[in-house]
């Protein structure tokens, strides 16, 4: 990776807590992880448990994998009471 340069390992946030919601009798958070030049990983957690992990190579991908989780939760808690379904989020 030319051209690029990291910032040193005590300097970076390793964790990074993007939001956090109740919806329900749920919470929710979302944690951005960066991992050096591996890249960043994004984690959902649900009343404490990973529901849900992806990998990026940059913060800007796996925040908008985060957002598009959050919307989805969204949505689909919305229209449960219609429409009973299994809670698909966004895949790596």
């Amino acid at each position: 990776m030319t051209g690029v340069q990291l910032r040193p390992h005590h300097e970076r946030k390793l964790r990074e807590l993007l939001f956090t919601f109740d919806f329900g009798t749920d919470h929710y958070r979302c944690e951005l992880r960066d991992h050096g030049n591996l890249g960043v990983s994004g984690q959902l957690i649900t009343n404490g448990e990973s529901i849900r992990s992806c990998g990026f190579i940059s913060r800007a991908e796996a925040t908008s994998w985060a957002i598009t989780a959050r919307d989805t939760i969204v949505t689909n808690w919305a229209f449960r009471v219609r429409a009973p379904r299994v809670l698909q989020v966004a895949t790596c």
